[in-house]
Protein backbone atom coordinates (compact mmCIF):
# COMPACT_ATOMS: atom_id res chain seq x y z
CA UNK A 1 0.00 0.00 0.00
CA UNK A 2 1.49 3.53 -0.53
CA UNK A 3 2.45 5.05 2.33
CA UNK A 4 4.51 8.23 1.21
CA UNK A 5 3.25 11.54 1.26
CA UNK A 6 5.25 14.50 -0.01
CA UNK A 7 4.93 17.99 1.98
CA UNK A 8 5.90 21.00 0.22
CA UNK A 9 6.40 24.83 2.14
CA UNK A 10 5.93 26.92 -0.97
CA UNK A 11 8.31 29.77 -1.86
CA UNK A 12 9.81 32.05 -4.48
CA UNK A 13 13.61 30.81 -3.27
CA UNK A 14 12.61 27.07 -4.32
CA UNK A 15 12.15 28.29 -7.77
CA UNK A 16 13.87 31.42 -8.74
CA UNK A 17 17.69 30.18 -7.90
CA UNK A 18 16.83 26.57 -8.03
CA UNK A 19 15.56 24.57 -11.15
CA UNK A 20 17.32 27.20 -13.74
CA UNK A 21 20.42 25.33 -15.11
CA UNK A 22 22.76 28.24 -14.57
CA UNK A 23 21.22 29.53 -11.24
CA UNK A 24 21.11 25.99 -9.78
CA UNK A 25 24.69 25.32 -11.06
CA UNK A 26 26.19 28.70 -9.42
CA UNK A 27 24.04 27.89 -6.15
CA UNK A 28 25.77 24.58 -5.93
CA UNK A 29 29.05 26.28 -6.31
CA UNK A 30 28.41 28.79 -4.00
CA UNK A 31 26.94 26.75 -1.14
CA UNK A 32 29.93 24.57 -1.52
CA UNK A 33 32.73 27.67 -0.77
CA UNK A 34 30.87 28.68 1.70
CA UNK A 35 30.72 25.24 3.66
CA UNK A 36 34.77 24.87 2.92
CA UNK A 37 35.51 28.80 4.28
CA UNK A 38 32.89 29.75 7.33
CA UNK A 39 33.55 29.83 10.59
CA UNK A 40 32.82 27.44 13.14
CA UNK A 41 30.51 29.99 14.95
CA UNK A 42 29.11 32.03 11.43
CA UNK A 43 25.30 31.49 11.26
CA UNK A 44 22.69 31.70 8.55
CA UNK A 45 19.12 32.65 9.31
CA UNK A 46 16.84 29.61 8.94
CA UNK A 47 12.96 29.64 9.29
CA UNK A 48 12.33 26.14 9.60
CA UNK A 49 9.00 24.94 7.81
CA UNK A 50 6.81 24.50 11.40
CA UNK A 51 3.74 24.35 8.94
CA UNK A 52 4.91 20.82 7.04
CA UNK A 53 7.05 19.68 9.91
CA UNK A 54 4.50 19.77 12.27
CA UNK A 55 2.11 17.83 9.54
CA UNK A 56 4.80 15.39 9.04
CA UNK A 57 5.91 14.80 12.62
CA UNK A 58 2.27 13.22 12.80
CA UNK A 59 2.33 11.11 9.85
CA UNK A 60 5.17 10.02 10.54
CA UNK A 61 4.25 8.90 14.13
CA UNK A 62 1.33 6.97 12.63
CA UNK A 63 3.40 4.83 10.02
CA UNK A 64 3.74 7.01 7.06
CA UNK A 65 7.09 8.32 5.12
CA UNK A 66 6.60 11.92 4.86
CA UNK A 67 8.84 13.36 2.96
CA UNK A 68 9.60 17.68 3.61
CA UNK A 69 10.04 19.81 0.51
CA UNK A 70 11.20 23.86 1.71
CA UNK A 71 10.73 25.75 -0.79
CA UNK A 72 12.87 28.30 1.18
CA UNK A 73 16.19 26.08 0.89
CA UNK A 74 15.78 23.42 -1.74
CA UNK A 75 15.11 23.24 -5.31
CA UNK A 76 11.29 22.30 -5.58
CA UNK A 77 11.29 20.80 -8.74
CA UNK A 78 13.90 18.49 -7.86
CA UNK A 79 12.71 16.97 -5.09
CA UNK A 80 9.41 16.46 -6.61
CA UNK A 81 11.54 15.25 -9.78
CA UNK A 82 12.89 12.82 -7.25
CA UNK A 83 10.66 12.06 -4.69
CA UNK A 84 7.18 11.29 -6.67
CA UNK A 85 6.87 7.90 -7.28
CA UNK A 86 4.12 5.04 -7.49
CA UNK A 87 4.29 4.59 -3.51
CA UNK A 88 3.37 8.66 -3.10
CA UNK A 89 -0.65 8.82 -1.47
CA UNK A 90 -0.50 12.64 -2.13
CA UNK A 91 1.07 15.47 -1.93
CA UNK A 92 -0.05 18.49 0.57
CA UNK A 93 0.64 22.33 0.28
CA UNK A 94 0.34 24.67 2.69
CA UNK A 95 0.02 28.42 1.98
CA UNK A 96 -0.54 31.80 3.51
CA UNK A 97 -2.46 34.73 1.41
CA UNK A 98 0.09 35.52 -1.01
CA UNK A 99 3.06 34.68 -2.32
CA UNK A 100 2.91 31.17 -1.30
CA UNK A 101 -0.41 30.48 -3.69
CA UNK A 102 1.43 31.18 -6.40
CA UNK A 103 4.56 29.02 -5.84
CA UNK A 104 2.21 26.18 -4.36
CA UNK A 105 0.39 26.37 -7.77
CA UNK A 106 3.53 26.05 -9.59
CA UNK A 107 4.66 23.41 -7.54
CA UNK A 108 1.08 21.79 -7.36
CA UNK A 109 1.37 22.22 -11.68
CA UNK A 110 4.75 20.62 -11.29
CA UNK A 111 3.70 17.50 -9.69
CA UNK A 112 0.29 17.03 -12.15
CA UNK A 113 2.88 16.90 -15.10
CA UNK A 114 4.33 14.00 -13.77
CA UNK A 115 1.13 12.36 -12.13
CA UNK A 116 -1.43 13.68 -13.33
CA UNK A 117 -3.91 11.59 -11.26
CA UNK A 118 -2.35 12.15 -7.42
CA UNK A 119 -4.54 14.07 -5.31
CA UNK A 120 -3.62 17.31 -4.37
CA UNK A 121 -4.41 18.62 -0.62
CA UNK A 122 -3.75 21.99 -0.26
CA UNK A 123 -3.70 23.64 4.21
CA UNK A 124 -2.43 26.60 5.66
CA UNK A 125 -3.97 30.22 6.39
CA UNK A 126 -5.43 30.66 3.35
CA UNK A 127 -6.73 27.86 2.38
CA UNK A 128 -8.54 27.51 6.03
CA UNK A 129 -9.81 30.83 5.69
CA UNK A 130 -11.46 30.63 2.15
CA UNK A 131 -11.85 26.38 1.27
CA UNK A 132 -14.50 26.53 -0.92
CA UNK A 133 -13.29 29.65 -3.40
CA UNK A 134 -9.52 27.64 -3.06
CA UNK A 135 -11.70 24.25 -4.29
CA UNK A 136 -13.95 25.62 -6.82
CA UNK A 137 -11.59 28.31 -8.63
CA UNK A 138 -8.61 25.45 -8.84
CA UNK A 139 -8.21 22.37 -10.66
CA UNK A 140 -4.75 21.84 -8.46
CA UNK A 141 -6.98 21.52 -5.51
CA UNK A 142 -8.86 18.35 -4.75
CA UNK A 143 -8.71 18.60 -0.89
CA UNK A 144 -8.19 21.35 1.78
CA UNK A 145 -7.35 20.51 5.46
CA UNK A 146 -9.05 23.33 7.35
CA UNK A 147 -7.78 24.69 10.69
CA UNK A 148 -4.83 23.04 12.74
CA UNK A 149 -3.93 19.52 10.67
CA UNK A 150 -1.86 16.71 12.66
CA UNK A 151 -5.32 14.35 13.77
CA UNK A 152 -7.00 15.82 10.27
CA UNK A 153 -4.24 15.05 8.09
CA UNK A 154 -4.03 11.04 9.64
CA UNK A 155 -7.22 10.00 9.28
CA UNK A 156 -7.06 11.39 5.64
CA UNK A 157 -4.30 9.79 4.64
CA UNK A 158 -5.84 6.59 6.33
CA UNK A 159 -8.82 7.41 4.21
CA UNK A 160 -6.74 7.71 0.94
CA UNK A 161 -4.84 4.59 1.76
CA UNK A 162 -8.02 2.28 2.41
CA UNK A 163 -10.05 4.10 -0.37
CA UNK A 164 -12.41 5.18 2.27
CA UNK A 165 -15.14 7.92 1.58
CA UNK A 166 -14.04 11.34 3.21
CA UNK A 167 -17.35 12.60 4.15
CA UNK A 168 -16.85 11.69 8.15
CA UNK A 169 -13.27 13.50 8.34
CA UNK A 170 -13.56 16.15 10.19
CA UNK A 171 -12.18 19.60 8.93
CA UNK A 172 -11.60 19.03 5.24
CA UNK A 173 -13.17 20.31 2.48
CA UNK A 174 -13.34 18.63 -0.80
CA UNK A 175 -14.83 18.39 -4.30
CA UNK A 176 -16.81 14.31 -4.89
CA UNK A 177 -16.21 12.79 -8.34
CA UNK A 178 -19.18 15.39 -9.71
CA UNK A 179 -16.32 18.29 -9.06
CA UNK A 180 -18.83 19.84 -6.65
CA UNK A 181 -17.31 20.98 -3.07
CA UNK A 182 -18.22 19.47 0.02
CA UNK A 183 -17.24 21.04 3.53
CA UNK A 184 -17.52 18.61 6.40
CA UNK A 185 -17.66 19.44 10.61
CA UNK A 186 -15.53 21.45 11.81
CA UNK A 187 -12.44 19.83 13.94
CA UNK A 188 -12.39 20.62 17.70
CA UNK A 189 -9.19 22.38 18.95
CA UNK A 190 -6.34 20.83 19.59
CA UNK A 191 -4.47 20.49 23.12
CA UNK A 192 -1.82 21.79 21.82
CA UNK A 193 0.50 21.35 24.93
CA UNK A 194 -0.15 17.45 24.17
CA UNK A 195 1.35 17.41 20.35
CA UNK A 196 4.98 15.72 20.06
CA UNK A 197 7.82 17.79 19.76
CA UNK A 198 8.39 18.75 15.98
CA UNK A 199 10.77 15.98 14.41
CA UNK A 200 13.73 17.88 12.73
CA UNK A 201 14.99 14.78 11.46
CA UNK A 202 12.48 14.86 8.48
CA UNK A 203 14.60 17.94 7.17
CA UNK A 204 17.17 17.25 4.75
CA UNK A 205 20.74 16.93 6.87
CA UNK A 206 22.05 19.34 4.16
CA UNK A 207 20.17 21.86 5.14
CA UNK A 208 20.53 21.36 8.91
CA UNK A 209 24.58 21.31 8.57
CA UNK A 210 23.88 24.53 6.43
CA UNK A 211 21.92 26.23 9.59
CA UNK A 212 22.22 27.60 13.06
CA UNK A 213 19.45 29.39 13.65
CA UNK A 214 15.85 27.83 14.00
CA UNK A 215 12.49 28.54 14.93
CA UNK A 216 10.26 27.19 17.04
CA UNK A 217 6.57 27.89 18.26
CA UNK A 218 5.45 27.32 22.00
CA UNK A 219 2.16 28.22 21.56
CA UNK A 220 -0.55 28.86 19.15
CA UNK A 221 -3.67 31.67 18.80
CA UNK A 222 -4.02 34.97 20.56
CA UNK A 223 -6.31 36.49 23.16
CA UNK A 224 -6.78 39.71 22.08
CA UNK A 225 -9.32 41.62 19.47
CA UNK A 226 -7.31 43.26 16.71
CA UNK A 227 -9.44 44.33 13.82
CA UNK A 228 -6.61 43.81 11.18
CA UNK A 229 -5.51 40.18 11.85
CA UNK A 230 -6.59 36.78 11.11
CA UNK A 231 -4.99 34.78 13.93
CA UNK A 232 -7.34 35.32 17.35
CA UNK A 233 -10.30 34.40 14.49
CA UNK A 234 -8.97 31.67 13.46
CA UNK A 235 -8.21 30.46 16.38
CA UNK A 236 -11.42 31.04 18.06
CA UNK A 237 -9.62 33.83 20.73
CA UNK A 238 -8.37 31.15 22.26
CA UNK A 239 -4.65 30.78 23.31
CA UNK A 240 -3.02 27.36 23.88
CA UNK A 241 0.86 26.99 25.19
CA UNK A 242 3.31 24.67 26.70
CA UNK A 243 4.49 24.63 29.44
CA UNK A 244 8.63 26.47 30.35
CA UNK A 245 9.60 23.16 31.59
CA UNK A 246 8.29 21.39 27.77
CA UNK A 247 10.14 24.55 26.19
CA UNK A 248 13.00 24.17 27.75
CA UNK A 249 13.76 20.38 27.02
CA UNK A 250 12.72 20.73 23.76
CA UNK A 251 15.19 23.66 23.31
CA UNK A 252 17.86 21.82 24.80
CA UNK A 253 17.35 19.01 22.44
CA UNK A 254 17.91 21.22 19.92
CA UNK A 255 21.33 22.71 20.71
CA UNK A 256 22.53 19.51 21.57
CA UNK A 257 21.04 17.43 18.74
CA UNK A 258 21.46 19.64 15.86
CA UNK A 259 23.77 22.82 17.19
CA UNK A 260 21.79 25.54 16.67
CA UNK A 261 22.90 28.88 18.44
CA UNK A 262 19.99 31.09 18.05
CA UNK A 263 16.01 30.02 18.04
CA UNK A 264 13.46 32.27 16.68
CA UNK A 265 9.93 32.18 18.85
CA UNK A 266 7.46 32.79 16.17
CA UNK A 267 4.41 32.68 18.50
CA UNK A 268 1.98 35.68 17.98
CA UNK A 269 2.32 36.19 21.50
CA UNK A 270 5.12 34.68 24.13
CA UNK A 271 4.74 36.73 27.07
CA UNK A 272 0.97 36.28 27.66
CA UNK A 273 2.00 34.22 30.94
CA UNK A 274 4.69 36.62 32.53
CA UNK A 275 5.44 34.20 35.12
CA UNK A 276 5.72 31.31 32.19
CA UNK A 277 8.46 33.93 30.41
CA UNK A 278 10.26 34.10 33.58
CA UNK A 279 10.62 30.49 34.28
CA UNK A 280 11.72 29.97 30.93
CA UNK A 281 14.29 32.31 31.28
CA UNK A 282 15.70 31.27 34.44
CA UNK A 283 15.52 27.44 33.07
CA UNK A 284 17.73 28.76 30.59
CA UNK A 285 20.37 30.32 32.79
CA UNK A 286 20.02 27.04 35.73
CA UNK A 287 20.47 24.37 32.98
CA UNK A 288 23.61 26.40 31.40
CA UNK A 289 21.63 25.97 27.68
CA UNK A 290 24.06 28.24 25.64
CA UNK A 291 21.32 29.38 23.25
CA UNK A 292 20.66 33.15 21.57
CA UNK A 293 16.69 33.70 21.20
CA UNK A 294 14.49 36.37 19.80
CA UNK A 295 10.87 37.07 20.18
CA UNK A 296 7.07 39.24 19.41
CA UNK A 297 5.38 41.13 22.43
CA UNK A 298 2.47 43.44 22.25
CA UNK A 299 3.55 46.68 23.52
CA UNK A 300 0.80 47.29 26.55
CA UNK A 301 2.67 43.90 27.71
CA UNK A 302 5.18 46.30 29.11
CA UNK A 303 2.33 47.68 31.87
CA UNK A 304 3.65 44.35 33.71
CA UNK A 305 6.97 44.27 32.82
CA UNK A 306 10.00 46.47 34.17
CA UNK A 307 14.02 46.84 33.54
CA UNK A 308 14.67 43.94 35.80
CA UNK A 309 12.25 41.60 34.02
CA UNK A 310 13.90 42.31 30.74
CA UNK A 311 17.44 42.39 32.17
CA UNK A 312 16.72 38.54 33.39
CA UNK A 313 15.53 38.11 29.68
CA UNK A 314 19.07 39.93 28.25
CA UNK A 315 21.08 36.72 30.76
CA UNK A 316 19.37 34.18 29.74
CA UNK A 317 20.09 34.88 26.22
CA UNK A 318 17.40 37.25 24.66
CA UNK A 319 18.66 39.32 22.20
CA UNK A 320 15.79 41.08 20.12
CA UNK A 321 12.07 41.63 20.55
CA UNK A 322 9.53 42.08 18.12
CA UNK A 323 6.69 44.77 18.47
CA UNK A 324 3.80 45.40 16.32
CA UNK A 325 2.97 49.07 17.02
CA UNK A 326 0.80 49.60 14.15
CA UNK A 327 0.54 53.69 14.59
CA UNK A 328 1.47 56.15 16.51
CA UNK A 329 -1.93 57.56 16.55
CA UNK A 330 -4.36 56.91 19.62
CA UNK A 331 -6.78 57.65 17.74
CA UNK A 332 -6.59 54.73 15.20
CA UNK A 333 -4.76 52.46 17.93
CA UNK A 334 -8.50 52.81 19.06
CA UNK A 335 -10.32 52.33 15.57
CA UNK A 336 -8.40 48.88 15.00
CA UNK A 337 -9.24 47.80 18.49
CA UNK A 338 -5.52 47.92 19.57
CA UNK A 339 -5.85 48.21 23.43
CA UNK A 340 -2.56 49.61 23.40
CA UNK A 341 -1.55 53.17 23.73
CA UNK A 342 1.20 55.00 22.28
CA UNK A 343 2.88 55.93 25.93
CA UNK A 344 3.16 51.66 25.44
CA UNK A 345 4.92 51.87 22.41
CA UNK A 346 7.40 54.66 23.97
CA UNK A 347 7.84 52.30 27.19
CA UNK A 348 8.36 49.41 25.58
CA UNK A 349 11.51 50.75 24.14
CA UNK A 350 12.33 52.41 27.16
CA UNK A 351 12.53 49.18 29.62
CA UNK A 352 14.17 47.63 26.21
CA UNK A 353 16.96 50.02 26.05
CA UNK A 354 17.57 50.12 29.35
CA UNK A 355 18.20 46.50 29.51
CA UNK A 356 20.46 46.42 26.38
CA UNK A 357 17.64 44.89 23.73
CA UNK A 358 17.28 45.45 20.51
CA UNK A 359 13.73 45.99 19.79
CA UNK A 360 12.38 46.36 15.99
CA UNK A 361 9.18 48.47 15.24
CA UNK A 362 6.54 47.11 12.90
CA UNK A 363 3.70 50.05 11.79
CA UNK A 364 0.80 50.00 9.37
CA UNK A 365 -0.67 52.46 7.37
CA UNK A 366 -3.79 53.14 5.74
CA UNK A 367 -6.70 51.70 8.12
CA UNK A 368 -10.20 52.41 7.67
CA UNK A 369 -11.18 56.15 8.43
CA UNK A 370 -7.51 57.03 9.00
CA UNK A 371 -6.29 60.02 7.89
CA UNK A 372 -2.79 61.85 6.79
CA UNK A 373 -2.80 63.50 10.55
CA UNK A 374 -2.83 59.90 12.02
CA UNK A 375 -0.20 58.78 9.43
CA UNK A 376 2.17 62.03 10.16
CA UNK A 377 2.00 60.71 14.02
CA UNK A 378 3.20 57.37 12.92
CA UNK A 379 5.93 59.03 11.12
CA UNK A 380 6.59 60.82 13.98
CA UNK A 381 6.69 58.28 16.66
CA UNK A 382 9.07 56.27 14.45
CA UNK A 383 11.55 59.08 14.27
CA UNK A 384 11.34 59.59 17.88
CA UNK A 385 12.29 56.36 18.91
CA UNK A 386 14.92 56.15 16.70
CA UNK A 387 16.20 59.51 17.48
CA UNK A 388 15.17 59.05 21.57
CA UNK A 389 16.17 55.34 22.21
CA UNK A 390 19.58 52.82 21.43
CA UNK A 391 19.36 49.59 19.85
CA UNK A 392 15.92 50.45 18.37
CA UNK A 393 14.71 49.34 14.80
CA UNK A 394 11.88 50.46 12.24
CA UNK A 395 11.40 47.56 10.48
CA UNK A 396 8.83 49.08 7.85
CA UNK A 397 5.42 50.94 7.64
CA UNK A 398 3.17 48.18 5.66
CA UNK A 399 0.58 48.84 3.89
CA UNK A 400 -2.02 47.91 5.22
CA UNK A 401 -4.05 45.22 3.29
CA UNK A 402 -7.38 43.79 5.09
CA UNK A 403 -7.31 39.84 4.63
CA UNK A 404 -10.36 37.71 4.75
CA UNK A 405 -11.67 36.93 8.29
CA UNK A 406 -10.68 40.21 9.73
CA UNK A 407 -13.04 42.83 11.34
CA UNK A 408 -12.41 45.28 8.44
CA UNK A 409 -12.59 42.72 5.66
CA UNK A 410 -16.57 43.47 5.29
CA UNK A 411 -16.12 47.31 5.78
CA UNK A 412 -13.29 47.80 3.19
CA UNK A 413 -15.36 45.21 0.65
CA UNK A 414 -18.03 47.94 1.38
CA UNK A 415 -15.80 50.70 0.73
CA UNK A 416 -14.84 50.00 -2.74
CA UNK A 417 -11.98 47.45 -2.47
CA UNK A 418 -12.70 44.39 -5.12
CA UNK A 419 -10.53 41.37 -3.97
CA UNK A 420 -9.46 38.20 -5.74
CA UNK A 421 -12.20 35.81 -6.32
CA UNK A 422 -9.67 32.82 -7.34
CA UNK A 423 -6.94 30.94 -5.37
CA UNK A 424 -4.45 31.82 -8.57
CA UNK A 425 -5.23 35.78 -8.40
CA UNK A 426 -5.04 35.41 -4.11
CA UNK A 427 -1.23 34.71 -4.63
CA UNK A 428 -0.42 38.34 -6.49
CA UNK A 429 -2.78 39.85 -3.18
CA UNK A 430 -0.33 41.02 -0.59
CA UNK A 431 2.65 42.17 -2.99
CA UNK A 432 0.40 44.54 -5.38
CA UNK A 433 -0.77 46.69 -2.44
CA UNK A 434 -1.08 49.89 -4.43
CA UNK A 435 -3.88 48.29 -6.40
CA UNK A 436 -5.70 46.76 -3.00
CA UNK A 437 -5.76 50.21 -0.98
CA UNK A 438 -7.05 52.51 -4.02
CA UNK A 439 -10.14 52.27 -2.19
CA UNK A 440 -8.48 54.35 0.30
CA UNK A 441 -8.94 58.47 -0.10
CA UNK A 442 -5.17 59.00 1.02
CA UNK A 443 -3.87 55.65 -1.25
CA UNK A 444 -1.56 57.26 -3.23
CA UNK A 445 0.19 58.94 -0.36
CA UNK A 446 -0.14 55.63 1.69
CA UNK A 447 1.75 54.23 -0.87
CA UNK A 448 4.52 56.65 -1.50
CA UNK A 449 5.29 56.67 2.29
CA UNK A 450 5.19 53.01 2.85
CA UNK A 451 7.93 53.02 -0.34
CA UNK A 452 10.19 55.86 1.84
CA UNK A 453 9.48 54.48 5.02
CA UNK A 454 11.39 51.08 4.10
CA UNK A 455 14.63 52.82 3.58
CA UNK A 456 14.71 54.46 6.59
CA UNK A 457 17.99 53.67 7.63
CA UNK A 458 20.40 54.74 4.74
CA UNK A 459 22.35 52.46 2.55
CA UNK A 460 26.19 53.20 2.07
CA UNK A 461 27.80 54.74 -0.60
CA UNK A 462 30.32 51.89 -0.59
CA UNK A 463 27.39 49.06 -0.29
CA UNK A 464 25.67 50.94 -3.68
CA UNK A 465 28.86 51.49 -5.74
CA UNK A 466 30.27 47.53 -4.13
CA UNK A 467 27.26 46.53 -5.90
CA UNK A 468 28.00 47.86 -9.47
CA UNK A 469 31.46 46.87 -9.27
CA UNK A 470 29.99 42.98 -9.20
CA UNK A 471 27.91 43.75 -12.11
CA UNK A 472 25.07 43.54 -10.02
CA UNK A 473 23.00 46.41 -12.13
CA UNK A 474 19.62 45.64 -10.68
CA UNK A 475 20.31 45.35 -6.96
CA UNK A 476 22.76 48.84 -7.57
CA UNK A 477 19.53 50.61 -8.89
CA UNK A 478 17.50 49.47 -6.14
CA UNK A 479 19.97 50.90 -3.70
CA UNK A 480 20.18 53.89 -5.74
CA UNK A 481 16.85 54.38 -5.46
CA UNK A 482 16.63 53.63 -1.77
CA UNK A 483 18.98 56.16 -1.04
CA UNK A 484 16.65 58.97 -2.67
CA UNK A 485 14.10 57.39 -0.43
CA UNK A 486 16.01 57.80 2.78
CA UNK A 487 16.35 61.89 2.18
CA UNK A 488 12.28 61.57 1.52
CA UNK A 489 12.27 59.79 4.80
CA UNK A 490 14.29 62.36 6.38
CA UNK A 491 12.70 65.41 5.08
CA UNK A 492 8.98 64.01 4.03
CA UNK A 493 8.57 65.09 1.18
CA UNK A 494 7.19 63.01 -1.44
CA UNK A 495 6.77 65.11 -4.73
CA UNK A 496 7.98 63.63 -8.09
CA UNK A 497 8.48 60.27 -7.10
CA UNK A 498 10.71 58.86 -9.62
CA UNK A 499 12.64 56.71 -7.65
CA UNK A 500 9.74 55.19 -5.34
CA UNK A 501 8.06 54.69 -8.75
CA UNK A 502 11.50 52.69 -10.46
CA UNK A 503 11.39 50.96 -6.96
CA UNK A 504 7.93 49.42 -7.36
CA UNK A 505 8.98 48.42 -10.65
CA UNK A 506 11.81 46.87 -9.80
CA UNK A 507 9.58 44.90 -6.98
CA UNK A 508 7.51 43.84 -9.83
CA UNK A 509 10.14 43.13 -12.46
CA UNK A 510 11.96 40.86 -9.65
CA UNK A 511 8.69 39.34 -8.40
CA UNK A 512 7.53 38.39 -12.64
CA UNK A 513 11.03 37.07 -12.93
CA UNK A 514 10.34 34.64 -10.03
CA UNK A 515 7.13 33.53 -11.96
CA UNK A 516 9.26 32.18 -14.71
CA UNK A 517 8.03 28.54 -16.10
Amino acid sequence: MKNQVILINPSPEGFIFKGIPLNSYLYTKVRAIYKAVRKPNAKLTFISPLNVLSIGTALKAAGYKPIIIDGTAEDVRDKIRIHLDENTLFVGISAMTGSQITFGLKSAKFVRNINPNIPLVWGGLHPTVLPEETLSTSKYADIVCIGEGEITIVELANALQNNSPLDKIDGIAFKDSNGNVIKNNERKRLNFSELPPVDFDLMDKDVFDFTLMMSYQSSRGCPHRCKFCEVSPIHNNTYRFKSSETILTEIEDLVNHYGVKEIILIDENFFVNRNRAIRFAQGIIERNISIRWRAMCRDDYFRKTDVEFWSLMKKSGCKNIMIGAESGSQRVLDIIQKDATVEDIINAARQLSAADISSSYSFVCGFPDETKEDIQETIKLCKYLLKNFKNVGVYEIFVYMPLPMTGFYEDVKARGCEFPNKLEDWGNFLFNGKKYIKWHPLSEYIFRVSMAAKWNVRPSVSLIFGRLIRLDFWVFLLFLCGYCCSYRWKYQYYGFPIDIYILHLLDRFIYRYSKQK
